[in-house]
């Protein structure tokens, strides 16, 4: 935890207003971050660590999506034949590609609510890869919205080169943005998330500047 608060005291990082213990699974972090929030805030935003090129577009997606129906995932179509196998690596079936997608964060949710459904998911001992699974099961259904092809997770090698490139085009997009006279930060590519709350969020900005101002963070150990 030190060696976290003194890297978001290294760049900067003002919006980071706690630095918690994740637990041994992503519901019991993603729980620990939502109830160290210590400002009432109707919406709460739960995003991956590894997903740092999340845009200012898709925050904003999520958020008037969930503002008007408890909650909003965003999400990213199949390009893949998805098929099912069974234990012995069997081919067992085909999925209706149409009907699947690829999940990203952040996950938005009514405060309340999602506190509510992982309190609960954790004191029965579910864990779940997906927080919306963990609302999903108290009978609400959670709205999709479009995700964006660049709000990667950084897992494997691979994906640290495609990383790479994400930034080489946003870079470029910034200079020409300069070079026109525009703003590169508001005008061009969202910067990506840092450790905590960030710019591009619009956290604590007036309503249609930027950002909602409506809602506060929380990052999953995992």
């Amino acid at each position: 935890l030190a060696e976290i608060a003194d890297l978001c005291q290294q760049y900067q990082l003002k919006k980071v207003t706690a630095v918690v213990s994740g637990g041994k699974t992503r519901t019991e972090s993603a729980l620990a971050g939502v109830m160290a929030q210590k400002h009432d805030s109707a919406l709460t935003a739960i995003h991956d660590g590894a997903r740092p090129f999340v845009s200012q577009e898709l925050i904003a997606r999520a958020v008037e999506r969930a503002s008007i129906q408890y909650g909003a995932v965003p999400v990213i179509k199949s390009t893949d034949t998805l098929r099912e196998v069974n234990d012995e690596g069997t081919l067992t079936g085909t999925l209706d590609r149409d009907r699947v997608v690829r999940v990203q964060t952040p996950q938005i949710f009514l405060t309340d609510l999602v506190k509510g459904a992982l309190s609960d998911a954790v004191r029965r001992g579910m864990s779940f890869t997906d927080d919306a699974a963990a609302v999903e099961r108290m009978g609400l259904a959670i709205k999709s919205v479009p995700g964006d092809e660049d709000n990667i997770k950084l897992t494997t090698p691979q994906d640290l080169v495609i990383a790479e490139e994400i930034l080489r085009r946003r870079r470029e997009a910034q200079k020409a943005d300069s070079r026109r006279g525009g703003d590169p930060v508001r005008e061009g590519p969202a910067r990506p998330f840092g450790c905590g709350c960030p710019d591009a969020c619009g956290h604590g900005r007036p309503a249609g500047r930027g950002g909602s101002g409506r809602y506060r963070p929380a990052f999953p150990g995992q």
